[in-house]
Protein backbone atom coordinates (compact mmCIF):
# COMPACT_ATOMS: atom_id res chain seq x y z
CA UNK A 1 0.00 0.00 0.00
CA UNK A 2 1.20 3.30 -1.27
CA UNK A 3 1.98 5.75 1.80
CA UNK A 4 -0.04 8.83 1.77
CA UNK A 5 2.54 11.99 2.12
CA UNK A 6 0.01 14.75 2.08
CA UNK A 7 0.90 15.31 5.43
CA UNK A 8 2.91 17.78 7.03
CA UNK A 9 4.44 15.01 9.92
CA UNK A 10 7.85 13.46 10.12
CA UNK A 11 9.43 10.89 8.80
CA UNK A 12 7.55 12.02 5.57
CA UNK A 13 6.31 8.53 4.37
CA UNK A 14 4.71 7.94 7.62
CA UNK A 15 0.43 6.16 6.62
CA UNK A 16 -1.91 8.64 8.31
CA UNK A 17 -4.56 7.88 5.58
CA UNK A 18 -7.17 9.60 7.66
CA UNK A 19 -5.12 12.75 8.31
CA UNK A 20 -7.44 16.01 7.74
CA UNK A 21 -5.31 19.49 7.80
CA UNK A 22 -6.26 22.13 10.62
CA UNK A 23 -9.59 24.10 9.87
CA UNK A 24 -8.18 26.70 12.72
CA UNK A 25 -4.90 28.94 12.32
CA UNK A 26 -1.71 28.66 14.32
CA UNK A 27 -2.50 32.22 16.23
CA UNK A 28 -5.79 30.99 17.29
CA UNK A 29 -4.73 27.18 18.53
CA UNK A 30 -1.87 28.84 20.26
CA UNK A 31 -4.01 32.06 21.77
CA UNK A 32 -6.52 29.40 23.03
CA UNK A 33 -4.58 27.17 24.25
CA UNK A 34 -1.93 29.17 26.31
CA UNK A 35 -5.19 31.27 26.92
CA UNK A 36 -6.91 28.73 28.84
CA UNK A 37 -3.90 28.04 30.31
CA UNK A 38 -3.45 31.58 32.03
CA UNK A 39 -7.25 31.75 33.08
CA UNK A 40 -6.94 28.54 35.02
CA UNK A 41 -3.94 29.50 36.84
CA UNK A 42 -5.42 33.19 37.21
CA UNK A 43 -8.60 31.04 38.76
CA UNK A 44 -6.60 29.48 41.02
CA UNK A 45 -4.43 31.79 42.33
CA UNK A 46 -7.72 33.89 42.94
CA UNK A 47 -9.48 30.95 44.71
CA UNK A 48 -6.76 29.49 46.66
CA UNK A 49 -6.22 32.16 49.41
CA UNK A 50 -6.53 30.23 52.84
CA UNK A 51 -6.02 26.64 54.60
CA UNK A 52 -9.23 25.20 56.21
CA UNK A 53 -7.63 26.63 59.29
CA UNK A 54 -8.48 30.53 57.66
CA UNK A 55 -4.56 30.94 57.48
CA UNK A 56 -3.35 32.97 54.65
CA UNK A 57 -1.39 31.06 52.15
CA UNK A 58 2.29 31.99 51.42
CA UNK A 59 3.06 33.23 47.89
CA UNK A 60 5.50 30.58 47.24
CA UNK A 61 2.86 28.15 48.37
CA UNK A 62 0.50 29.49 46.33
CA UNK A 63 2.27 29.43 43.26
CA UNK A 64 3.05 26.08 44.11
CA UNK A 65 -0.79 24.97 44.10
CA UNK A 66 -1.81 27.09 41.16
CA UNK A 67 0.85 24.91 39.23
CA UNK A 68 -0.71 21.54 40.18
CA UNK A 69 -3.83 22.60 39.66
CA UNK A 70 -3.18 23.75 36.12
CA UNK A 71 -1.24 20.37 35.64
CA UNK A 72 -4.56 18.81 36.66
CA UNK A 73 -6.30 20.11 34.43
CA UNK A 74 -3.68 19.82 31.48
CA UNK A 75 -3.09 16.06 32.05
CA UNK A 76 -6.65 15.12 32.30
CA UNK A 77 -8.15 17.22 29.67
CA UNK A 78 -5.63 17.82 27.16
CA UNK A 79 -4.02 14.65 27.40
CA UNK A 80 -7.02 12.88 28.38
CA UNK A 81 -8.51 13.85 25.33
CA UNK A 82 -5.57 12.28 23.43
CA UNK A 83 -5.51 9.00 25.62
CA UNK A 84 -9.28 8.69 24.17
CA UNK A 85 -9.36 9.51 20.57
CA UNK A 86 -5.64 8.41 19.56
CA UNK A 87 -6.36 5.78 16.93
CA UNK A 88 -8.58 8.94 14.72
CA UNK A 89 -7.03 12.28 16.26
CA UNK A 90 -5.67 12.73 12.81
CA UNK A 91 -8.58 12.89 11.21
CA UNK A 92 -10.37 15.08 13.63
CA UNK A 93 -12.01 18.96 13.14
CA UNK A 94 -12.00 19.35 17.81
CA UNK A 95 -10.33 22.19 18.75
CA UNK A 96 -8.35 19.75 21.09
CA UNK A 97 -7.56 17.94 18.26
CA UNK A 98 -6.05 20.57 16.00
CA UNK A 99 -3.95 21.41 18.85
CA UNK A 100 -2.24 18.02 18.79
CA UNK A 101 -2.43 17.95 15.55
CA UNK A 102 -0.16 21.16 15.41
CA UNK A 103 2.05 20.00 18.69
CA UNK A 104 2.50 16.93 16.33
CA UNK A 105 4.51 18.63 13.38
CA UNK A 106 7.41 18.80 15.96
CA UNK A 107 6.56 15.40 17.86
CA UNK A 108 4.49 12.95 14.81
CA UNK A 109 3.87 10.13 17.72
CA UNK A 110 0.78 12.08 19.23
CA UNK A 111 -1.05 11.59 16.03
CA UNK A 112 0.53 8.12 14.81
CA UNK A 113 -0.70 6.43 17.58
CA UNK A 114 2.60 5.51 19.04
CA UNK A 115 2.14 2.68 21.83
CA UNK A 116 4.74 4.01 24.18
CA UNK A 117 3.77 7.78 24.00
CA UNK A 118 -0.17 6.81 24.47
CA UNK A 119 0.66 4.58 27.51
CA UNK A 120 2.46 7.27 29.14
CA UNK A 121 0.01 9.90 28.72
CA UNK A 122 -2.43 7.57 29.48
CA UNK A 123 -1.42 7.24 33.07
CA UNK A 124 -0.10 11.07 33.07
CA UNK A 125 -3.85 11.88 32.53
CA UNK A 126 -5.81 9.53 34.77
CA UNK A 127 -3.49 8.91 37.19
CA UNK A 128 -0.93 12.38 37.72
CA UNK A 129 -3.75 14.49 36.59
CA UNK A 130 -6.06 13.32 39.71
CA UNK A 131 -2.94 13.31 41.61
CA UNK A 132 -2.74 16.77 41.04
CA UNK A 133 -6.13 18.28 42.51
CA UNK A 134 -5.79 15.85 45.48
CA UNK A 135 -2.17 17.69 46.34
CA UNK A 136 -3.72 20.93 46.12
CA UNK A 137 -6.96 19.80 48.32
CA UNK A 138 -3.96 17.94 50.45
CA UNK A 139 -2.20 21.53 50.88
CA UNK A 140 -5.45 23.36 51.70
CA UNK A 141 -6.64 20.74 54.24
CA UNK A 142 -2.90 20.49 55.65
CA UNK A 143 -3.47 16.74 55.39
CA UNK A 144 -0.22 14.75 56.33
CA UNK A 145 -0.16 13.07 53.02
CA UNK A 146 0.50 16.47 51.60
CA UNK A 147 4.43 16.10 50.82
CA UNK A 148 3.66 12.69 50.10
CA UNK A 149 1.55 13.50 47.51
CA UNK A 150 3.33 16.16 46.43
CA UNK A 151 6.59 13.66 45.97
CA UNK A 152 4.48 10.79 44.10
CA UNK A 153 3.21 13.42 41.69
CA UNK A 154 6.37 14.94 40.90
CA UNK A 155 8.15 11.88 40.23
CA UNK A 156 5.73 10.69 37.88
CA UNK A 157 6.14 14.02 35.81
CA UNK A 158 9.67 13.69 35.97
CA UNK A 159 9.39 10.17 34.89
CA UNK A 160 7.19 10.98 31.83
CA UNK A 161 9.62 13.61 30.41
CA UNK A 162 12.33 11.69 31.44
CA UNK A 163 10.58 8.83 28.75
CA UNK A 164 9.45 11.10 26.23
CA UNK A 165 12.78 12.89 25.84
CA UNK A 166 15.06 9.23 25.89
CA UNK A 167 12.80 7.44 23.51
CA UNK A 168 13.10 10.09 21.23
CA UNK A 169 16.46 10.39 21.34
CA UNK A 170 16.99 6.65 20.82
CA UNK A 171 14.85 7.10 17.64
CA UNK A 172 17.55 10.10 16.76
CA UNK A 173 14.69 12.65 16.65
CA UNK A 174 12.61 11.16 13.71
CA UNK A 175 9.55 12.60 14.28
CA UNK A 176 9.81 15.72 13.57
CA UNK A 177 12.46 18.49 12.06
CA UNK A 178 15.46 18.79 14.49
CA UNK A 179 16.23 22.54 15.34
CA UNK A 180 13.73 23.84 13.66
CA UNK A 181 12.63 27.36 15.46
CA UNK A 182 8.90 27.16 16.45
CA UNK A 183 8.27 22.68 15.74
CA UNK A 184 11.43 21.81 17.97
CA UNK A 185 13.06 25.07 20.44
CA UNK A 186 9.17 25.88 21.16
CA UNK A 187 6.94 22.66 21.11
CA UNK A 188 9.41 19.89 21.78
CA UNK A 189 11.90 22.39 24.15
CA UNK A 190 9.65 25.17 25.29
CA UNK A 191 6.38 23.82 25.81
CA UNK A 192 8.06 20.69 28.19
CA UNK A 193 10.61 22.99 29.78
CA UNK A 194 8.50 23.21 32.73
CA UNK A 195 7.80 19.67 33.22
CA UNK A 196 11.86 19.27 33.34
CA UNK A 197 12.05 22.01 36.06
CA UNK A 198 9.81 22.24 38.12
CA UNK A 199 8.85 18.71 39.55
CA UNK A 200 12.62 17.76 40.68
CA UNK A 201 11.70 20.87 42.71
CA UNK A 202 9.54 19.80 44.19
CA UNK A 203 11.27 16.54 45.07
CA UNK A 204 13.58 17.87 46.46
CA UNK A 205 11.53 20.07 49.27
CA UNK A 206 9.00 16.97 49.54
CA UNK A 207 12.02 15.10 50.45
CA UNK A 208 13.08 17.43 52.43
CA UNK A 209 10.44 17.68 54.63
CA UNK A 210 9.28 13.80 54.94
CA UNK A 211 13.07 14.03 56.54
CA UNK A 212 12.37 16.21 58.86
CA UNK A 213 8.85 14.70 60.13
CA UNK A 214 10.53 11.17 60.37
CA UNK A 215 13.34 12.52 62.40
CA UNK A 216 10.63 14.41 64.69
CA UNK A 217 8.71 10.69 64.70
CA UNK A 218 11.74 8.90 65.80
CA UNK A 219 13.12 11.56 68.38
CA UNK A 220 9.84 11.47 69.94
CA UNK A 221 9.77 7.28 69.51
CA UNK A 222 13.38 7.73 71.23
CA UNK A 223 15.29 5.98 68.01
CA UNK A 224 17.54 9.28 68.01
CA UNK A 225 18.98 11.22 71.01
CA UNK A 226 17.87 14.79 70.93
CA UNK A 227 19.26 17.06 68.80
CA UNK A 228 19.59 21.02 68.10
CA UNK A 229 16.76 21.05 65.71
CA UNK A 230 19.93 20.42 62.55
CA UNK A 231 19.81 16.72 62.94
CA UNK A 232 23.03 17.27 65.41
CA UNK A 233 22.87 15.58 68.55
CA UNK A 234 24.09 17.54 71.65
CA UNK A 235 26.96 15.94 73.29
CA UNK A 236 27.83 17.06 77.03
CA UNK A 237 30.80 18.87 77.31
Amino acid sequence: MASNVSHPYYPRGMHLPHYRENTLSLQYILTVGLGAFAVIYALAWILLKRDRYGRTLAQGEKASLCWFGLCGFIHMILEGYLTLTSASIAGSDHILAQMWKEYAKGDSRYVSNDTCTIVMETITAWLEGPGCLLTVWAFTTRHPMRYVMQLAVSIGQTYGVLIYFITEYYDDFAHGPLFHPVYFWLYVIGFNAPWVILPPIFIRQSWQELNKAQRALDKANGFMPPSDGQGKSKKKK
